[in-house]
């Protein structure tokens, strides 16, 4: 089950335990081949090029089932294997409409309609080892409290689980090779 909360002023914080060890879970958030199956809704393909190193970059490109692009890129800043990463999170170029969409809920959420918002956050994921499994908590830090409401109301948390899901299937292949 995925816990989600806006306890911190401006971050939005997703907990969700994983059966699989942290360097597992690990390899699924560190290699694009891994991260390609997983990322986005349920509904979306992706495909990844990484280089998880700190200054790296890395592109993931989420495609909708209309064939639509909605690229976020951004660079690696920490990177503690199997237990922490810290990544800039660019979508800027998600395209007119989601700009728009965003910009909408912005105000809608307490947000001027002439702020800068801000379409590049920092997230941080932990890898804990829990029991037999993984607490991995995503952390989403945003610049304001409307912006970060805003990302909340348009779904971030409900594209999360969708992705946690596929995560969880594919930790479960990925057992099935790496330990018979």
């Amino acid at each position: 089950m995925l816990t989600v909360t806006t306890e911190d002023h401006h971050d939005v914080v997703m907990v969700r335990h994983f059966d699989a060890r942290p360097a597992l879970v690990w390899l699924a958030f560190t290699q694009a081949e891994h991260m390609a199956q997983w990322w986005g809704p349920s509904t979306f393909t992706a495909r990844a090029e990484m280089d998880v190193r700190p200054g790296g970059a890395y592109v993931i490109d989420m495609i909708g089932p209309d064939g639509s692009v909605s690229p976020m890129k951004g660079r690696y800043i920490e990177v503690i294997e199997p237990k922490r990463l810290v990544f800039d999170f660019d979508i800027s170029e998600h395209g007119p409409a989601f700009n728009r969409m965003l910009r909408e809920t912005y105000i809608a959420c307490g947000g001027g309609a002439d702020d800068p918002l801000g379409t590049c956050n920092t997230i941080t994921v932990t890898f804990e080892d829990e029991g037999h499994g993984t607490r991995l908590t995503f952390r989403q830090g945003l610049a304001t409290a409307a912006e970060r409401d805003a990302y909340v109301k348009m779904g971030t948390a409900e594209g999360y689980a969708e992705s946690c899901l596929k995560l969880d299937k594919l930790l479960a292949s990925m057992q099935l090779f790496f330990h018979g």
